[in-house]
């Protein structure tokens, strides 16, 4: 797997975002998170980097493509706090 360095500025101001996902439905703690954002080397590409290891895990050519990988495989997005419970 292709690693990517911990510091990235991208060419397109409007492309600078990030999404934070974790695993829902295990307890893991601490929990495994994911970083889902555009990938600097093409910016038409999302990729999802494992935050541990800032490894790329996934590229997808849209974000519904990877919005979709994301769900299939139980990742929920971050959207405040979270408490680490199995549902």
């Amino acid at each position: 797997m292709k690693y990517i360095e911990p510091v990235m500025k991208l060419s397109d101001p409007e492309k600078e975002w990030f999404e934070i996902w974790y695993v829902d439905g295990v307890n893991y703690f601490p929990a495994y998170l994911v970083v889902v954002l555009p990938n600097p080397e093409n910016q038409e590409e999302i990729i999802v980097v494992d935050s541990t290891k800032s490894e790329i895990i996934h590229k997808s050519q849209s974000y519904e493509d990877a919005h979709q990988w994301l769900t299939e495989d139980d990742f929920s997005l971050v959207t405040g706090r979270e408490f680490n419970y199995v549902r």
